[in-house]
This record gives C-alpha cells, sequence and structure tokens, in this order.
C-alpha cells in the first residue's frame, strides 16, 4: 500500500491510521506504536509560533507520512523515523532545501514532494540510494536529469510541471531499472511522454511500469 504514488487513505484500517486537518481541530497524538500511517493537513514545525508540532520518531512503526500544506523549509522534522518508507509533502512554499533527508537514506523508497517552487535538487538528495519511486512536481528547474545515476533502485520518476532545462530526456532510458516515468511534453524536449512510455516498455521486456 505505501510503495503507491497514491494513498486511499479510506482503504486504510482505522487501527494503523491517524489523520486530522489541524487547521480544523486539536491534535492529539494516538498510540505511537500502532499507528503506522499518518496524514495531516496545515502541519506547522516546531518554530513557528502556531505550532502544532509532531515528534514524529515517536511513532516506532511509521511506514507512511503525508503532510499537505505545511511551512516546512528542510527534512529535520523527520529524522530518527527509522522504519519510514513513504514520504509525501504537497503544497509547500517555504521548502527550500532536503537538508536533513540523508538520516532516511537506509530505508526511505518512495518521496513524494508536489508544489515546491524553492526547492531545487542537491548533494543531500543524492544519498537516498534505497529509493524505488520519485515525484518532484511543480519545484525548481532541473538542469538536466544527469542526477538520476544517484538512485540505482528507482523504478518511477514523475516529474509533471518541472522543467528540464537541457531537454534530454535520455536519461531515463538509460537508466537500468527505470520501469515508468511521468511528464508533460514541453517544447525542447528530445523525447515526447507518450514515446517515452514506448520505449520503457519495450526496454523492460513489454512490462509497462505501474503509474498510480
Amino acid at each position: 500500500m505505501w510503495q503507491d504514488l497514491t494513498l486511499i487513505n479510506a482503504d486504510i484500517p482505522s487501527e494503523i491510521f491517524y489523520g486530522a486537518d489541524l487547521n480544523a481541530e486539536k491534535a492529539y497524538h494516538p498510540n505511537f506504536e500502532g499507528i503506522k500511517y499518518i496524514h495531516l493537513y496545515s502541519y506547522k514545525k516546531k518554530e513557528n509560533k502556531s505550532s502544532n508540532f509532531f515528534k514524529f520518531n515517536q511513532f516506532e512503526n511509521l511506514l507512511s507520512l503525508e503532510l499537505v500544506l505545511t511551512n516546512v523549509t528542510e527534512f529535520n522534522d523527520f529524522k530518527g523515523c527509522h522504519s519510514l518508507k513513504r514520504l509525501g509533502l504537497w503544497r509547500n512554499r517555504n521548502l527550500q532545501s532536503f537538508e536533513g533527508i540523508s538520516d532516511l537514506s537506509n530505508h526511505l523508497e518512495v518521496l513524494i514532494i508536489q508544489y515546491a517552487r524553492k526547492l531545487k535538487v542537491d548533494e543531500e538528495l543524492f544519498q537516498m540510494k534505497e529509493l524505488k519511486t520519485l515525484s518532484l512536481v511543480g519545484i525548481s528547474p532541473l538542469e538536466s536529469l544527469d542526477f538520476l545515476k544517484h538512485f540505482p533502485k528507482l523504478e518511477k520518476f514523475v516529474f509533471v510541471d518541472t522543467d528540464v532545462l537541457n531537454g534530454d530526456m535520455t536519461p531515463l532510458l538509460e537508466h537500468p531499472t527505470l520501469r515508468y516515468a511521468g511528464y508533460l511534453d514541453k517544447r525542447h524536449y528530445n523525447v515526447k511522454s507518450d514515446e517515452m512510455e514506448r520505449l520503457l516498455k519495450e526496454k523492460n521486456g513489454g512490462i509497462s511500469g505501474v503509474s498510480k
């Protein structure tokens, strides 16, 4: 379940799921041992005067963490989450650095970032050798896709609404394990998305990547 790009919260058993709109209700900390999936709306990091800070590392069995409309600027709030496999951040106008994410490098397999216009890829991200799914939607433009070589297990890469300045899509085909690439066509891209889908399927013996 946590391997998917999109989680359906209603499908997650209630005894292992904690979800809250922190704008509308007072946060409470549920059973730390039992919770494996967390989905929070309007999470404010500790330094904010209206903080609703969570010590996420207290959830010893936490597999998946999703934050929507958050003011985090980096990834230090997630340090010590040693069982975390999936991290998703949506609508992050203050997020500008991958600082702290390398603390998750031994176990994080799915990283989803959507709409963080100040965020640029950097050396700390490149330490995430266990990543199988990477979504960088609506972040700062990428100089190229050459950085994908740092993720030897990557199977899915989504970069909708994130420009690749040199327009070269061939690193997607050259990656040894990539099965799916999701992006919008641009005039300067040298391989259209539908053609890329065909080529990746062909490269992988006729098996297409799962796009969900």
